[in-house]
């Protein structure tokens, strides 16, 4: 199974549990967590003993949403460092 940096993965019986796992961000999306997030719903999607996926989120909040700091302090994603969020927006 593959090693995640942004969530854990768990089957237990036949139910998968992914637990979104960046509690001091109050769990937002950074550049990795997307494509984790996939990875894990796959790989519940290809385990024939799966019949349910729950998503979870470790700490006090579920998901804050895009993680701003990395991505618009950061200089990250659409923009650069400066961050525009009409641009954004329209992307």
């Amino acid at each position: 199974m593959r090693e995640f940096s942004t969530l854990h993965y768990e089957v237990t019986g036949r139910k998968a549990a992914i637990t979104l796992n960046r509690p001091e961000r109050l769990n937002a999306i950074n550049a990795a967590m997307p494509g984790e997030i996939r990875a894990a719903v796959e790989a519940a999607n290809e385990d024939p003993a799966v019949h349910v996926i729950v998503l979870a989120g470790t700490g006090r909040a579920f998901c804050a949403g895009y993680d701003l700091k990395e991505f618009a302090e950061g200089g990250m994603g659409t923009q650069p460092r400066v961050w525009d969020p009409v641009r954004d927006y329209r992307v």
